[in-house]
């Protein structure tokens, strides 16, 4: 708009219906909309077109209702918003001018949803738009491209990198590298039944804080997992679980604070998950061969060695007794050492 609006155009603004000659779009050829003390919300349902004129957003909120829209120029706005994760039953795109500027002082709402999601592009391909972000930024289920991102690093969840982006996390982790300690990742038996594992964590987007979820399992298609635990989050590198250890930040699906393992043989596996609910890959220990065995039952005494000790000319002779049982990992090969 290059004109003062009429009573009946600010009535029409405020229901929404926004534009000259298409509904819902906004106009700026000149002048100023000014959201006023009072805040007014924005409803936009196409493009917020600005084309010199000067749009004051003292501390109201503009909410993007439609579906396909672009912002073609530089814009300052307090909150911005555009949810597409209810009404849209297919991905929907915003567009940004590109060379432009979106600045948002306060809080920034951009959400699709699964099979519905919220595609960010240039007007240009390949050419840069940006964008800073002062306050909240609430992101998910978007396809980002091509955007310059001068403020602090925003990670949406469930989104997608279509390239070209800059101080974006949209990236998944690297898989869980250098597990151990050896004993717990060559098949060997030991006694403990709260062993301590260990592994090493990164992510692509240097800085980003990293956690992981591990399974232990008897079975090596992890199908019925004893311990199936999700940490929170932390900065890249050395991480480790103990079996039992408390809930921490974390949260058990399966197993609890506290718990032991049973004699038996254990299977391993790990992933990362950062702080955008990316996740990476499982790293099994032992390349997915049982990783340990918790044996801490002994087997019973053998019975008395027959025939019993007498004086023999035999140069090869040879006992027999009753054998012994183990209820724990069973007897080990060779079973019974002989001396005499």
């Amino acid at each position: 708009y290059g004109r003062t609006l009429s009573p009946q155009e600010v009535a029409l603004l405020f229901g929404g219906d926004l534009g000259e000659g298409e509904p819902g779009k906004l106009v700026l050829n000149g002048g100023t909309l000014d959201v006023s003390a009072s805040n007014y919300a924005v409803n936009v349902g196409g493009d917020f077109e600005n084309n010199g004129g000067v749009f004051e957003a003292r501390q109201g909120t503009v909410n993007l209702i439609g579906g396909n829209q672009t912002i073609n120029s530089s814009n300052t706005f307090y909150n911005l918003a555009k949810d597409i994760s209810s009404g849209f039953n297919e991905p929907q795109m915003l567009t940004f001018g590109s060379g432009s500027t979106t600045t948002i002082s306060n809080n920034l709402t951009l959400t699709g949803a699964s099979g519905a999601e919220l595609s960010l592009v240039s007007s240009a391909s390949g050419k840069a738009w940006n964008i800073s972000v002062g306050g909240t930024a609430a992101l998910s289920y978007l396809a980002v491209s091509d955007s310059n991102n001068t403020g602090a690093t925003l990670t949406p969840a469930n989104s997608t990198d279509g390239g070209g982006n800059t101080n974006w996390n949209l990236n998944a982790p690297d898989t869980p590298a250098n597990l151990g300690p050896e004993d717990y990742t060559d098949g060997s038996y030991g006694t403990d039944t709260t062993p301590t594992l260990t592994f090493d964590l990164s992510d692509p987007d240097a800085g980003t804080t990293v956690g992981y979820q591990i399974q232990i399992d008897n079975d090596s298609d992890f199908s019925s997992p004893v311990v199936d635990y999700t940490s929170g989050l932390d900065a890249q590198g050395s991480f480790s679980f103990t079996v039992g250890q408390d809930t921490g930040s974390g949260s058990y699906a399966t197993g609890s604070s506290g718990q032991t393992l049973s004699d038996g043989t254990y299977y391993w596996r790990v992933k990362a998950i950062d702080v955008g609910n990316y996740e990476s890959a499982y790293t099994a220990a032992n390349g997915g061969n049982a990783a340990f065995s918790v044996d801490t039952t002994g087997p019973t005494t053998p019975d008395q060695p027959s025939p019993a000790a007498s004086p023999t000319a035999d140069t090869t002779p040879s006992w027999s007794w009753g054998a012994s049982t183990d209820d724990g990992a069973g007897l080990g090969s060779p079973a019974y050492p002989v001396e005499w």
